[in-house]
């Protein structure tokens, strides 16, 4: 079922030079998951895609948001399951930073929105959330844009739950769809102890780990290719050199970019010698 050009090119980059995907665009710069976010990031040298999060709003449409409400960046305690696409775009969200001015943006964008502001050739990321109150159908939801916009050789789906990854790909094989999918997993408390390993890549069929860096750094991922989040220090990046990872995902992906290049650079890698791998 997976997209052979996304495949490849993984595996491309588990073998030279990584993959860079901003973690909900460019968070590090802009308010998280907001089409400035993206642009920045699609804007910027040296990056090969974005990571994004999703659910589906009261009249579901598959929107860009990570929180289960707009709590923390518009001070609404209401649920994203709860307004319409059309509410949600006109939501004013505000992120303050310790060092540096707040970050402001206006409106929860939808995926498709998206998908126009990060142009092939650069990847997306997307993570289907798994609240327990969120509305469901968002797997099915998920591989009906995925067809409808033609871009399944440039994404990849992955959740922390398996059975959302499983029926995402479902869904999308009887859509005729191939697209990569992952399991994300970590060591933290929240996340199910069965899971915390990487059981859910087995579980869920996926050909791609998705492991927090602490995790990947107790232990080899169960498949060969790894996405890595969230990597926002120079050490993490050091200390993962050489071990294959596939792509890292980080808050700023200039300057994950300029880590990376220069690990390799340290420690002799041919990679350092390329220009960073941003085409299929």
């Amino acid at each position: 079922m997976a997209s052979v050009m996304i495949i490849d090119r993984l595996s491309r980059a588990a073998d030279g030079e990584p993959l860079v995907l901003g973690h909900r665009g460019f968070a590090a710069l802009e308010v998280e998951n907001t089409l400035p976010a993206f642009a920045r990031a699609a804007g910027t040298a040296g990056v090969s895609g974005v990571e994004l999060d999703v659910q589906l709003s009261r009249d579901d449409e598959v929107v860009v948001a990570h929180d289960r409400d707009l709590a923390r960046l518009g001070g609404d305690p209401q649920a994203i399951a709860g307004l319409t696409a059309a509410e949600l775009a006109t939501r004013e969200l505000r992120v303050e930073r310790p060092a540096g001015p707040a970050s402001t943006a206006t409106g929860v964008p939808t995926l498709n929105a998206v998908v126009d502001a990060v142009p092939a050739p650069l990847l997306i990321d997307i993570e289907l959330k798994s609240y327990s109150d969120m509305r469901p159908g968002l797997p099915e939801a998920v591989a009906r844009l995925i067809h409808d916009r033609g871009i399944a050789d440039r994404v990849l789906v992955s959740s922390f739950d398996p059975r959302l990854v499983r029926a995402f790909r479902t869904a999308a094989a009887g859509l005729g769809l191939r697209v990569v999918t992952a399991a994300i997993y970590s060591g933290d408390a929240e996340v199910p102890w069965l899971l915390r390993r990487g059981l859910g890549v087995r579980w869920s069929g996926s050909e791609v780990a998705k492991p927090s860096w602490a995790s990947l750094l107790r232990r080899r991922p169960p498949r060969r290719w790894s996405l890595v989040w969230t990597v926002n220090d120079r050490e993490v990046v050091e200390r993962l050199a050489g071990r294959g990872v596939a792509g890292y995902i980080g808050d700023d992906p200039a300057a994950l970019r300029r880590w990376i290049t220069e690990a390799a650079a340290r420690s002799g890698a041919p990679a350092a010698d390329r220009p960073p791998e941003t085409r299929p």
